[in-house]
């Protein structure tokens, strides 16, 4: 099968007939499973018939479920039918629902016709709505006629308006013809301006001819 020599290791992998890879395995030099530094000896995909991973599963030398950063064992995933991603799940070693590092344990996006991301909401082990480790548990994002994104609004746990982890609400993003950032304002719960975590309530950033930041 496909291997290949790195680390003191060998990593032999499997492919679908897709050429997907649905496992790698790893071996010592002795061809004996050893691990990788996360402690993991075999990955896992699944894949749809479109080639979108579908699933990644995590397991040591005797082929038992491993959690990987202490965090989790295995990622499920879903996507719309033009093959963009809708959401992540974490899993742990029971097959159960895992907090990630970030504080969730579910992420949900919702595009627009563009395919866009116009919303992100994160959820718990029990599917409540959570807060993730940028301070907030749901993030809209409006884009304009170019697909850029003009703003960005922040809401807590039971849907209100929140200060998430960088000191605004509100973040509005502002383009000049070319479609370089000129400035952007960051806004309170109330829509008004604020000092955000670095210091400043908007920034404004000139560009010369060429397109190079000059202030």
């Amino acid at each position: 099968p496909p291997a290949d020599v790195h680390g003191g290791h060998e990593t032999r992998r499997k492919f679908d007939r897709l050429r997907n890879e649905i496992e790698a395995d790893y071996l010592g030099v002795d061809g004996q499973p050893t691990t990788n530094d996360e402690g993991v000896s075999i990955i896992r995909r699944s894949f749809d018939d479109s080639s979108n991973l579908v699933s990644k599963a995590y397991f040591d030398e005797t082929g038992a479920p491993v959690m990987v950063g202490g965090e989790l064992a295995a990622e499920r995933f879903t996507y719309d039918d033009r093959g963009l991603r809708l959401s992540s799940e974490a899993l742990d070693s029971h097959g159960e629902r895992a907090l990630r590092q970030e504080g969730y344990a579910v992420v949900r996006t919702v595009r627009d016709r563009n395919g866009e991301v116009v919303e992100e909401s994160y959820f718990g082990k029990r599917d409540e709505p959570i807060a993730c480790s940028g301070g907030y548990a749901r993030k809209t994002i409006k884009v304009d006629v170019h697909r850029r994104p003009i703003e960005t609004a922040l809401f807590d746990a039971g849907g209100a308006p929140t200060i998430g982890g960088d000191g605004w609400a509100i973040e509005r993003t502002t383009y000049d013809d070319r479609g370089l950032v000129v400035r952007e304002d960051h806004l309170d719960t109330a829509r008004m301006a604020v000092i955000a975590k670095d210091g400043a309530a908007a920034v404004a950033r000139t560009w010369d001819s060429r397109g190079n930041l000059v202030a």
